[in-house]
C-alpha cells in the first residue's frame, strides 16, 4: 500500500503538475469530502500557487463581495469558468496577499521611531550571530584532503627546503606526517592497526621523534638547563620556600654541569646565605664531581679538611666512588685502604660495582688475604 500511495503522488506531480504537499493530502484523505475539494480545485484550471493560497486560508469566505462569493461557489461546485472570471478569481487571490503585506506596514506604522529603530538592531544582532555561527560551523569543519582532487593523481607542496609530492594512494596519514620518510609513516600506520583505539604515546613518540637542530648541542643543553635552575632558584628565595633538599639539587645542576668553581662557592656561601647546612649528600656531590674530574688531591684535601674537619664522614657511596677510582688506577694498596675504613665506618663495603675491578687485581695478583 505504501508503494502504490508514492506512485500515485509521483504520478499527479508529472501529470498534473501538483506539488508533493497537495498530492499526499488528496492521498492521505481522511474522508472523500476532502479529495473532491481537491479534485475540483484542480479540474477549475486555476495555478498551483491560487490552490496553495485557498487551502492555506481558512478565512477566505470572510469579507467577500457577492461577485467573489459567485466565482468561489461556481469552483466548488465544479462549474466551467470562463476566463474573464478566472481572470477575476486570480485578482481576488492577490489582494488577500496585499491585504497581509498592508497588515505588516499597518503594524509598522504603531511604532514609534525609536521602538523601530531598537528592533532593527535586534534583528541586524540576530542576523549577525547567526553569521558568526555559521562561519564557526564552516571553519570547524575540515573537508578530507582526497589523491584524486589532484591533476594525475598528484599533489606537489612547496617548502622553504624542496618540493616533495604525495603519491596517488595518499590518506590522511600522509598528510599529517607530511615530509617524513615513508618507512616512519608506514611504522605509525601499523600503530594504528594494531590498536582498536588510539595507540600509546609511548609507542608513538620514538617513531615521530626528529633529530635535534644542528644549533641544540650538549653545551646548549646544558646551559639551557643550568639558566632554568637558577630562574627556579631564584623565586624559591622570592618566596622563602628554600630548604636543604632544594640546595642539594642546585649544587647537583652545577656539579653536572661541570662547573667546578661555581659548585665549591655555592657550597660554601649559599648554604650559609640561605642558612642551611650541608648534609651527606651535598658532601658525596662535590667529592664525586671532584673524583669524576680527575682532580683527586682536591677530592682528598675536601673530604678532610671540609668535611670530617666539621665532624661529617662520607655515605657509602661516596667511599665506593673513592675505591672504584683506586681500583680503575690499579692502585691496590690505597683501594684496600679505603675499603677498610669505609668498613669501619659503616659496617660493610660498598656496592659491587665499585669493587669489581678491585676483585679482578687481586685475583691477577693473587691477593687472597689481607
Amino acid at each position: 500500500q505504501m508503494i502504490d500511495a508514492q506512485k500515485m503522488v509521483q504520478e499527479m506531480m508529472e501529470k498534473d503538475g501538483m506539488s508533493e504537499e497537495d498530492a499526499q493530502r488528496i492521498i492521505n484523505a481522511d474522508d472523500s469530502e476532502d479529495a473532491e475539494v481537491m479534485e475540483m480545485l484542480k479540474s477549475s484550471g486555476l495555478s498551483q500557487e491560487d490552490i496553495a493560497k485557498m487551502l492555506d486560508n481558512d478565512d477566505l469566505d470572510e469579507g467577500m463581495s457577492e461577485q467573489e462569493q459567485t466565482l468561489f461557489d461556481k469552483i466548488m461546485s465544479d462549474q466551467d469558468m470562463t476566463d474573464e472570471e478566472r481572470e477575476a478569481f486570480r485578482q481576488m487571490m492577490s489582494e488577500v496577499g496585499d491585504d497581509d503585506e498592508s497588515e505588516e506596514e499597518e503594524m509598522d506604522e504603531d511604532m514609534t521611531t525609536k521602538e523601530r529603530e531598537a528592533f532593527r538592531q535586534m534583528m541586524a544582532e540576530v542576523d549577525d550571530v547567526d553569521e558568526s555561527e555559521e562561519e564557526e560551523m564552516g571553519a570547524s569543519v575540515v573537508s578530507p584532503m582526497k589523491a584524486s582532487d589532484s591533476q594525475a593523481g598528484l599533489q606537489v607542496w612547496e617548502t622553504s627546503h624542496s618540493e616533495l609530492a604525495l603519491p596517488e594512494d595518499a590518506d590522511d596519514l600522509d598528510v599529517v606526517l607530511y615530509g617524513l620518510p615513508r618507512s616512519r609513516v608506514d611504522k605509525v600506520r601499523d600503530e594504528f592497526k594494531l590498536n582498536l583505539g588510539t595507540p600509546s604515546m609511548i609507542r608513538l613518540v620514538p617513531l615521530l621523534r626528529e633529530n635535534m637542530p644542528d644549533i641544540i648541542d650538549k653545551e646548549w643543553l646544558v646551559e639551557k638547563n643550568l639558566r632554568d635552575a637558577n630562574v627556579v632558584m631564584n623565586i624559591a628565595k622570592e618566596d622563602r620556600v628554600v630548604d636543604s633538599n632544594l640546595m642539594n639539587s642546585m649544587l647537583q645542576v652545577y656539579a653536572k654541569s661541570s662547573r667546578l668553581d661555581e659548585a665549591l662557592d655555592f657550597y660554601e656561601h649559599e648554604f650559609k646565605a640561605m642558612k642551611q647546612r650541608p648534609n651527606e649528600v651535598s658532601d658525596r656531590t662535590v667529592f664525586q664531581m671532584l673524583v669524576k674530574r680527575k682532580d683527586f688531591s682536591r677530592a682528598l684535601d675536601f673530604k678532610e679538611n671540609k668535611v670530617e674537619a666539621r665532624g661529617r664522614k662520607l655515605d657509602l657511596l661516596s667511599y665506593g666512588s673513592l675505591i672504584e677510582h683506586y681500583g680503575n688506577k690499579e692502585q691496590v694498596g690505597n683501594a684496600m685502604m679505603a675499603l677498610k675504613e669505609c668498613i669501619k665506618i659503616h659496617g660493610s663495603p660498598p656496592g659491587e660495582r665499585s669493587l669489581g675491578k678491585l676483585r679482578l687485581l687481586c685475583r691477577q695478583r693473587e691477593i687472597t688475604k689481607e
